[in-house]
């Protein structure tokens, strides 16, 4: 049975103060960065609706 690899999603603002990114790392040490966000609300809306399906469409997870 395989185990679970959850990647740790890390919120962060911008330096420029443009919006909010989502730095996901994963247990390899690889790192993505999600950009698009506005504000820590609409990350936080994401980390509980939309970054679940994220990860299982992501591709990463099909190599499991």
């Amino acid at each position: 049975m395989k185990e679970a690899f959850a990647p740790l999603m890390t919120p962060f603002k911008r330096q420029d103060n443009s919006g909010w990114l989502v730095i996901v790392t994963w247990p390899d040490k690889l790192e993505e960065r999600l950009n698009g966000f506005r504000s820590m609300s609409d990350v936080t809306s994401w980390l509980a609706h939309g970054a679940p399906e994220w990860l299982k469409a992501h591709p990463r997870n099909k190599n499991l």
